[in-house]
């Protein structure tokens, strides 16, 4: 939610596009010669990774061969989850405390996800989500409903023939930055519950936050209906031009006619406009 506080010429009426993603409002009422700040609130797109644990499997070789699950010993848990508002300057994290511990980690995960308009994640549909899900459901927690996702990988792959799909390739490709590089045996480390283990993988996932948010920027004006655009598609006032216009409730003819009332938050003009498919 953003304020417009900067104080302005009360002969003046204006709207700036520049303010974020929905802009900022001044309305004035020359009636009373009052100024009003109104609040827009902007979308939560939000970009977000996870970092999920090896599994602990007993096995006779090294041979890559087929495995029954009744050799799993540990499951996999979510070791880290960071997320970053396209509005925010640092992403968030959370992480876990000790190996296999993850309750509180998904408990904060869901409750970011859910506050979202929308979710941005890199293979998010195959991997982040279901692994969430998986995870959830171990622990018995209320699922994730209408979701919104944004998944770049399948949307770098439909958009272009890019040479590979990776992240960090895709990074280096767009020149928007790649990830950072991590020691072979970090994995094994937070397995052994290594405190310090699990602070580089913290560093390690809010680095590739910060190249997926760069990455979907990149790729956001070939995603066909993005959910910016979705979001900023609002009607235009007919007398003023600005697209300030506030939902005031709808009528319902006699003839079968389903009408949306609005008013301009910039000129205070009421206007009406058709209803399809009510």
């Amino acid at each position: 939610m953003y304020r417009f506080t900067t104080t302005i010429s009360k002969e003046t009426r204006r709207w700036e596009a520049d303010a974020p993603i929905w802009g900022r409002c001044v309305f004035i009422d020359k009636s009373v010669k009052k100024e009003y700040n109104i609040c827009i609130k902007h979308p939560s797109i939000l970009v977000i990774d996870i970092e999920t644990s090896f599994l602990k499997i007993a096995k006779f070789s090294l041979e890559p061969e087929w495995t029954n699950h009744a050799n799993i010993l540990e499951d996999f848990h979510i070791i880290c989850a960071s997320w970053q508002d396209l509005e925010w300057k640092k992403p968030k994290s959370v992480y876990v405390k000790s190996p296999g511990k993850d309750k509180e980690v998904v408990k904060k995960l869901l409750d970011v996800i859910s506050n979202a308009d929308v979710v941005v994640a890199h293979n998010g549909v195959k991997f982040d989500l279901r692994k969430i899900n998986a995870r959830a459901i171990f622990h018995g927690l209320t699922p994730l409903t209408n979701i919104k996702i944004v998944d770049t990988l399948k949307e770098a792959r439909r958009v272009a023939a890019f040479t590979s799909n990776r992240l960090d390739y895709l990074g280096k490709f767009l020149h928007v930055g790649q990830k950072i590089k991590t020691h072979p045996t970090l994995w094994l480390d937070v397995l052994r519950g290594s405190k310090k283990a699990v602070k580089e993988m913290v560093t390690y996932n809010r680095a590739d936050v910060l190249l997926l948010k760069e990455v979907y920027l990149k790729l956001r004006p070939y995603i066909k209906n993005s959910p910016q655009s979705q979001f900023l598609q609002k009607p235009k006032c007919q007398k003023c031009k600005m697209n300030s216009l506030q939902k005031r409730g709808k009528r319902h003819l006699a003839s079968g006619r389903h009408i949306q009332i609005y008013t301009c938050l910039s000129c205070g003009s009421c206007s009406q406009k058709d209803i399809k498919g009510v």
